[in-house]
């Protein structure tokens, strides 16, 4: 499907997904409805996404659209891994060679931490390297190691409740965080629960 405005050729008449409507209406219960390309709004830019992001999806064969709560972006396959640098911003995280970290980023405004299981200090991601301005953070897929790492084989690692920025391979308590299995001597599959 292609959009005859946008490619300037000729094809499905997409108009409808080439256009957002923003209804709103004022004091005097007057409606005002503007119609916009999608192209003039603003992109996302965030290292993290908004707590409250939905997509809106529906279906032409059933007459229905649905709102749809996103939680996370999730890589589409294992070798589509979402990996961000991101600024430390003076925080003394470092990730030594075989180990990764559990951090959160409490706001775009606020810099990243090392992560603790308790209520509101869960991790959002494990950093999986480090220089002395950035970290890299992943969330999900797989990590493989340049040489073997310190973990145990087969074994499920949570966040530590005692430690803010460790891991432990026996699960604390019924609430405690999954972050990641190990795979092999060089890999871990990352699936950071959410909290």
């Amino acid at each position: 499907m292609s959009c005859h405005e946008c490619s300037g050729q000729r094809g499905t008449n997409t108009h409808s997904l080439h256009t957002q409507v923003r209804t709103t209406v004022s004091e005097d219960d007057n409606t005002v409805t503007e119609v916009t390309p999608w192209t003039s709004m603003p992109q996302f830019m965030l290292p993290e996404l908004p707590s409250d992001l939905d997509l809106i999806g529906g279906s032409s064969e059933m007459g229905k659209a649905w709102r749809i709560p996103v939680q996370r972006i999730l890589p589409g396959g294992d070798l589509n891994q979402f990996r961000y640098l991101i600024n430390k911003k003076m925080q003394p995280i470092t990730v030594p060679r075989g180990h990764v970290i559990p951090v959160r980023i409490p706001n775009s405004q606020e810099p990243v931490e090392a992560a603790r299981g308790t209520a509101g200090k869960w991790a959002q991601s494990v950093a999986i390297s480090s220089s002395s301005k950035h970290l890299v953070i992943q969330s999900t897929g797989f990590v493989t190691f340049p040489r073997t790492h310190v973990y145990t084989v087969g074994k499920t690692y949570y966040l530590s409740k005692d430690v803010p920025g460790q891991v432990v391979s026996v699960k604390p308590t019924p609430e405690s965080q999954a972050l990641f299995t190990v795979i092999d001597e060089v890999t871990i599959s990352l699936n950071v629960e959410l909290k």
